[in-house]
């Protein structure tokens, strides 16, 4: 069984990041391969960036 990771404080600010319209941009590549593995963020490519996922509103609803 794989062991799930806990988002943390900076992990969230980069979720709300990608909820912007424009998306995040530069992201910190742990944090972003923890993301795009638990389907919160997605890959864009016009313009390159990454976007949150329906999962990640959730998670950002739940998280506040």
């Amino acid at each position: 069984m794989q062991k799930r990771s806990q988002l943390d404080f900076e992990d969230i600010l980069w979720l709300r990041r990608a909820a912007t319209k424009a998306g995040a941009g530069q992201v910190p590549p742990a944090i972003a391969e923890k993301l795009l593995n638990a389907g919160l963020i997605q890959v864009t490519s016009k313009p390159p960036s990454l976007k949150i996922t329906e999962k990640g509103r959730i998670a950002l609803t739940k998280l506040g």
